[in-house]
């Protein structure tokens, strides 16, 4: 009789801990990204000090020389993307490409990967033009 009357508040309970995990876990993992990217570029790392000492012209106050430090580097950075997507980004992919095609097992998936890619963008020159009739019904 006991064992009847606790088994459907345990089991809500159960069921409850188990909706409420997942967030939990979100929740841990979060927490860890901010504390790895507060270690590696946070305002008492060596980038920190890097981006404080970009920052420093401009104030005497430690935080506002980092925050404006980092800022200046991101303005910076920003035109050089722009330049590699406008310009490098053919020949960069390209130097990429034969690169990772050279090391043997990485070499072997990603050229899957990449036949996979193409099938899925059906592109003219893709894979799926060469393949013979009798694989399409597969």
């Amino acid at each position: 009789m006991i064992k009847q009357r606790l088994q459907q508040p345990v089991g809500t309970w159960l069921a409850g801990l188990l909706a409420l995990l997942p967030l939990v876990l979100t929740l841990s993992l979060l927490a860890w990204v901010v504390n790895v990217i507060h270690v590696y570029l946070g305002p008492t790392s060596l980038a920190g000090r890097f981006f404080a000492l970009f920052g420093q012209p401009f104030t005497n106050h430690p935080v506002l020389e980092y925050l404006g430090g980092s800022a200046l580097l991101v303005l910076v950075i920003y035109p050089l993307g722009l330049a590699v997507q406008s310009s490098l980004k053919k020949p960069l992919a390209a130097l990429v490409d034969r690169t990772v095609r050279r090391i043997p097992v990485v070499g072997s998936l990603y050229s899957l990967a990449d036949r996979f890619v193409g099938l899925l963008d059906q592109k003219q020159d893709a894979d799926i033009a060469a393949m013979s009739p009798v694989w399409c019904f597969f």
